[in-house]
């Protein structure tokens, strides 16, 4: 027979709330997600494959072409799935007239399972995820496009240049300068590339340099021609005298884009589903919650609402601040170190690592395998990042977390989700100081720009507990988290700053960004491990000027706490998501 399709639209249960409709949210392809049920009407046969169109409100048509619901199994009960079905619902119910069917969910991979004996008729029933709920609830419309994160958020329309302060400096007549008459911009990396090129001797042509571009400002011994591409710093000649020069150095003016190209809600698969993460301008996502020490009120922003409904937010303090302000009050502290004395070890990178601060580790030997072995069999990567020991940055935010959440009275509103401190490598040894290791924050976010929010090791989902129940029942997600934490707070990382805009740092300032709700004009650390060498240990973090680069793990820095409120506490939020009317708890 051939494949139906129904769809039933009951009575929605939660109250109708304000959709944002601010400047620059028109932009991309939109659709609002209601609580709904889904019901796929099929006939199991030996391979059958649906294309299903469906519709997720009266006037848009999604057609769900990537999705091709295959069924396919065999005889002998071999296991199959099909491809991704639409995002933000999940596995409700199933019936068929073969019991020797067995039909589940597999919330990682936003798949149905399928173990089939023989031909049976079924009825699927699909429900909206916790997300796709809290989304409802909060009355957020979500993009269907993908962004581009080889751009940041909000994207940059257009580069100039811009002028420094006048510098003036002696001169050697007989140098030589490399000079062009104008210059492009490298909007990949923030070089400049000159035209009209050439190179004199200072002494002959010092009167013709004034309104050109030069490479050095003191010029050069060798008559060669200097390099006149990707340069990094490149200087505009004001004025000239046989024995000075006077010059402005360039940098690069950026103009934002303000129609919403790259600002948004995007979705992406987590470790509990699919996530719904903010990007770039947005201001709908500030949320209020809870009271400091001090018995002020804090403010904080929406990173992404998790793939079980959870609210993954950062702090940005006691005030509900408009996007492009400059105050260190949206940071907790300014002053912490990552770790606060050695840093000549890859375990540094590390939420936690193997053994004391002093201890290397190619000679620091597992407690628990020296009673047993005698032998230092894990002296090398394993023991780095060993969790034993807390880092200084793990310290300073559970004594934060400890008295502005826990004693103040609203730790029963959090939830307990993975933090992702990713210490996997895509080269070096991940151990002591005597070869670079690269980790995969590294090349998701730098070399390929692909960030991710699967956190793949174990080892390194810091959780309080160690189940990370989800609230699904579901046992694909049992045992996710790595239970070290003290409390349930931690940072952002890498990949999510990506997603919400933040670009890798460019030359020239080509990648600030002072526009999206990641900036705070002072900067402040990041989960995510980025590189070590022979001579020190860096993790990244968000500059002060918006844009993602890294810091050495002893250099001290901000603090903006991350932690995630519960889906119930999530469905029970009040307001709009606006600096003026923030969500909030309802008695608040």
């Amino acid at each position: 027979t051939s494949p139906g399709l129904q769809i039933q639209v009951p009575d929605y249960r939660y109250k109708s709330r304000t959709t944002d409709t601010s400047p620059g949210r028109e932009k991309g392809n939109f659709y609002m997600l209601k609580k709904r049920r889904i019901i796929i009407i099929t006939t199991i046969t030996l391979i059958l494959s649906l294309i299903l169109s469906y519709k997720l409100f009266s006037n848009i048509n999604i057609d769900i072409t990537s999705a091709s619901l295959a069924f396919i199994y065999t005889e002998n009960e071999t296991q199959v799935s099909t491809d991704t079905i639409p995002v933000g619902y999940i596995l409700d119910t199933y019936t068929c007239d073969n019991e020797n069917i067995n039909i589940s969910w597999n919330y990682a991979s936003n798949k149905i399972k399928i173990k089939a004996k023989g031909a049976a008729s079924c009825k699927v029933y699909l429900k909206p995820n916790k997300a796709t709920e809290v989304v409802a609830h909060l009355g957020l419309a979500v993009r269907n496009d993908s962004p581009d994160f080889t751009k940041m958020a909000p994207t940059a329309s257009s580069y100039s240049t811009t002028l420094d302060s006048e510098e003036t400096t002696n001169v050697t007549d007989t140098n030589y300068y490399t000079y062009g008459t104008s210059v492009d911009i490298n909007q990949d990396t923030g070089t400049y590339t000159l035209s009209g090129t050439g190179v004199c001797q200072y002494s002959g042509c010092y009167s013709s340099l004034a309104g050109k571009y030069v490479v050095a400002k003191a010029g050069a011994t060798s008559s060669s021609k200097a390099t006149t591409s990707n340069i990094t710093d490149l200087f505009y000649v004001t004025e000239t005298s046989a024995s000075t020069i006077k010059t402005k150095q360039v940098s690069v003016s950026i103009t934002f884009d303000t129609t919403g190209i790259e600002d948004g809600i995007f979705t992406a698969q987590d470790d509990y589903g699919v996530s719904y993460y903010f990007r770039g301008d947005v201001t709908n996502n500030y949320v209020k919650f809870g009271k400091n020490a001090n018995n002020d009120d804090m403010y904080w922003r929406i990173i992404r609402i998790n793939g079980d409904g959870s609210i993954r937010m950062i702090y940005d303090g006691t005030s509900a601040y408009a996007n492009g302000t400059n105050n260190q009050a949206r940071l907790v502290q300014t002053n912490v170190a990552w770790n606060s004395t050695n840093y000549k070890d890859a375990k540094f990178v590390g939420y936690m690592y193997g053994g004391l601060n002093a201890n290397t580790s190619s000679t620091y030997v597992q407690p628990d395998l020296t009673a047993v072995t005698g032998e230092n069999i894990y002296a090398s990567s394993n023991n780095a990042v060993y969790n034993e020991t807390n880092t200084n940055i793990k310290t300073q935010l559970e004594n934060w977390y400890e008295t502005n959440i826990k004693n103040t009275g609203y730790s029963g509103y959090i939830a307990d989700r993975v933090f992702c401190n990713d210490r996997s490598r895509t080269s070096g040894p991940g151990y002591n100081a005597t070869t670079t290791t690269y980790y995969s924050s590294y090349s998701r976010n730098i070399t390929n720009k692909n960030p991710s929010l699967i956190c793949t090791q174990k080892n390194d989902r810091f959780t309080v507990g160690d189940s990370g129940d989800d609230n699904t029942g579901n046992d694909d997600t049992q045992g996710i988290g790595n239970g070290y934490l003290k409390y349930p707070v931690g940072l952002i990382t890498a990949d999510e700053v990506a997603m919400a805009g933040g670009r890798w740092y460019m030359a020239n300032g080509a990648s600030n960004n002072s526009k999206y709700y990641l900036y705070k004009g002072s900067w402040y650390w990041v989960f995510s491990p980025c590189y070590s060498n022979t001579s020190s240990t860096y993790v990244f973090r968000v500059a002060g000027s918006g844009n993602m680069d890294l810091y050495r793990v002893n250099y001290v820095g901000g603090l903006a706490p991350v932690i995630n409120l519960s889906s119930e506490t999530a469905l029970t939020l009040s307001g709009i998501g606006s600096p003026q009317d923030p969500f909030a708890l309802l008695d608040e």
